[in-house]
């Protein structure tokens, strides 16, 4: 699980909650510069359309730092995007949810020929079929 607090959260990283946008707070080096990042907005958007932001040599899905930075834990559970955009991140489009909750909260497949969750066409037949599975 992860090892951040969100005290230390809080010391490297600015959170704007309506916006969901992580800045790198002012520091300086150990040399007495300024750090090139400071003010910067944080983050990289990997092709799986997740913002990832790596802390002491460690990576993170923003959308877990936020919850962090919100509400002081990591959840056992996932984060929900109710918009169901993966780079959305201000703390009102994000919910704690059982991994079953969070796939039922997905876009219908573009395979989907029903426009229809649970609905497919059955060559043999010839006919459509409704299958619902709960657990």
């Amino acid at each position: 699980m992860e090892r951040l607090s969100q005290e230390k959260l809080k010391e490297v990283l600015d959170y704007n909650e309506d916006t969901g946008i992580f800045n790198w707070k002012e520091r300086m080096r150990d040399n007495g510069r300024r750090n090139p990042c400071s003010g910067k907005k944080a983050g990289t958007l990997h092709s799986n359309r997740y913002n990832y932001i790596r802390i002491d040599g460690k990576q993170f899905l923003a959308h877990r730092l936020a919850w962090l930075f919100a509400h002081g834990y990591f959840p056992e559970n996932d984060i929900d995007h109710i918009d169901q955009i993966k780079d959305h991140n201000w703390l009102s489009n994000l919910r704690e949810a059982t991994r079953t909750c969070n796939l039922q909260n997905q876009k219908i497949s573009i395979r989907n020929k029903s426009g229809v969750t649970g609905v497919c066409w059955y060559k043999p037949t010839g006919k459509w079929v409704a299958r619902i599975k709960k657990k």
